[in-house]
């Protein structure tokens, strides 16, 4: 029985594949993409530098927008290769510094994830100008965290602060990414799409010696022009 629906399956992709509305509209191997939507660092209010819950009007927002670039090429009607670049996430906080050199002072903070990501895609027609593609492949994540506190002891604003020797500034992940979306075709030389795509969970602390830290994951939700050519 899994046989029959494998091989329906596979039979249905060629017939799409082949069809006069796919063919109409993909006459075009290489694509820009432009997208613009909503990122979401989950996770990321549970930073270990500052306790957002204990500071009077302590807030924190794991949502940003986003934008990303990426170029699409196409060896086949369905198969093909994507690179982009753009946000992954951001997240800013405000609460109290659990540093121990400014333990008790208000604070600030922020996490900016920016990055490329390498993907393979496969495009199946719908119907008409309609067609789903999914999209797999890694993600190379550059994440850059700065805190700000105001010390109760000297008044100072610190910046640069280190932790266990090791600075808050940047540090590069790698992760497994992948994401589907629909693209409607306006015509052979423009089309609309809307995506989601996960860039991965990352663990950014445990280089500070934070035991039990969150992890991160990294996703966004955006719609998009393509440019074809």
């Amino acid at each position: 029985m899994l046989i029959h629906i494998r091989t329906c399956a596979v039979a249905l992709i060629c017939c799409l594949a082949v069809s006069p509305a796919f063919a109409d509209y993909e006459s075009s191997n290489s694509s820009l993409i432009f997208s613009g939507g909503y990122s979401k660092a989950k996770n990321a209010c549970d930073s270990p530098w500052v306790t957002v819950a204990m500071a009077p009007g302590g807030t924190c927002r794991e949502t940003h927008t986003a934008l990303r670039l990426a170029y699409n090429y196409r060896f086949t009607p369905i198969w093909g290769f994507e690179a982009s670049y753009g946000d992954l996430g951001n997240a800013t906080g405000e609460g109290i510094s659990t540093v121990s050199a400014t333990s008790g002072s208000l604070a600030t903070w922020s996490t900016k994830a920016m990055g490329w990501a390498f993907a393979g895609t496969a495009t199946v027609p719908i119907t008409g100008a309609f067609s789903f593609f999914g999209k797999v492949g890694t993600v190379r994540a550059e994440f850059s965290e700065s805190y700000h506190a105001n010390s109760n002891t000297t008044g100072a604003v610190m910046q640069g602060i280190s932790i266990n020797g090791a600075p808050i500034s940047r540090q590069i992940k790698n992760a497994v990414t992948y994401g589907a979306g629909v693209q409607y075709e306006l015509n052979k030389d423009f089309a609309i799409r809307a995506q989601y795509e996960n860039f991965g969970s990352y663990d950014i602390y445990s280089a500070y010696g934070v035991s039990n830290p969150p992890r991160i994951s990294l996703s966004m939700i955006s719609a998009g022009i393509v440019l074809k050519f």
